[in-house]
């Protein structure tokens, strides 16, 4: 017979599940949006990977972090945690810069690339430069 997941795994799994899906929906709103967001498919890829893993535990009842030593948990814990944390951050702080307005006239206008296709400019490009003609 096997061993049932306790209280604590089972919530690990859930978490795994629901940041996997919330990872797959980010990615697919950036795609419907942007198009093309570079390393958008990490994202999704990376969700993939978090939904399988904890669904996978749940229904063979398997947690493999079980058995690593509480050092190697803790470890673990520690660097998926400041993953989670430096990512929330920096999108914040991309979304949120990225509407602020600033209302000083400049004289020039720095546009970063971001890539063609062939000898046509990507969407996200295209979306820059539109901005950029907006703002001067």
């Amino acid at each position: 017979m096997r061993k049932k997941l306790t209280n604590m795994q089972n919530i690990v799994c859930n978490i795994c599940i629901l940041l996997g899906i919330l990872l797959i929906l980010y990615y697919a709103f950036l795609t419907i949006c942007y198009q093309y967001v570079a390393f958008a498919s990490v994202l999704g890829l990376g969700g993939g990977i978090l939904v399988l893993f904890g669904g996978i535990q749940k229904y063979f009842q398997i947690f493999p972090f079980a058995s690593l030593g509480r050092t190697w948990q803790i470890i673990l814990l520690s660097i998926l945690s400041t993953v989670i944390l430096i990512f929330t951050i920096t999108e914040g702080m991309i979304i949120y810069y990225g509407h602020t307005r600033s209302h000083e006239k400049t004289d020039v206008i720095l546009v970063l690339g971001a890539g063609l296709n062939g000898k046509e400019i990507s969407s996200t490009l295209k979306y820059r430069l539109d901005t950029a003609v907006e703002a001067h």
